[in-house]
């Protein structure tokens, strides 16, 4: 009797790991389906745009719009005034933005500017535009050409929950 129990036992244990399986490779196609409908609806059109590119997204209103107002340097790093108008969906603040230089050098946000701009942005969902201060840290040189990148380990296929947005500051 012992015997047939062990039997079993492996058994159910083979069914279950065949089912987790089975649900898995589903719940992987039904995010590629979910992923696909939502390029479609973003993009606005009848057939289904798998190879858009960022000049169509923003041509179709796919990607925020965000205005430069004002730039201060400092000592202690660089705080910058941004206005975002959009109505998408996406999380602009989904990864921490951050500021980047042609050289490589990266300037993260800090945490205060961080949970701020957080809070500011939340009025995007209920007036689609929002004015923000974010403030970078490290030392910036002057003749440093600088880019403000929103979600900057994003690619296209996440645009639509995180895009990627690049801002060039001078």
């Amino acid at each position: 009797m012992e015997r047939r129990e062990r039997i079993g036992l492996w058994v159910a244990v083979g069914v279950l790991a065949v089912w987790l399986l089975v649900l898995t490779v589903m719940t992987v196609g039904e995010f590629k389906a979910v992923n696909a409908l939502l390029k479609e609806r973003a993009a606005g059109s009848d057939g289904l745009k798998l190879d858009t590119s960022d000049d169509d997204m923003a041509a179709d209103g796919a990607l925020p719009e965000v205005d430069i107002r004002d730039i201060q340097i400092n000592a202690d790093g660089l705080a910058i005034t941004v206005t975002v108008r959009y109505a998408g969906a996406g999380d602009l603040l989904y990864e921490p933005p951050q500021v980047v230089s042609d050289a490589g050098d990266v300037y993260p946000i800090t945490p205060d500017s961080l949970e701020e701009a957080r809070y500011a942005f939340l009025d995007l969902a209920t007036r689609g535009q929002v004015t923000a201060e974010l403030v970078f840290t490290g030392e910036v040189r002057d003749e440093e050409d600088l880019r403000l990148v929103f979600n900057p380990h994003q690619n296209l296929d996440d645009a639509f929950v995180s895009p990627r947005v690049e801002i060039a500051l001078r």
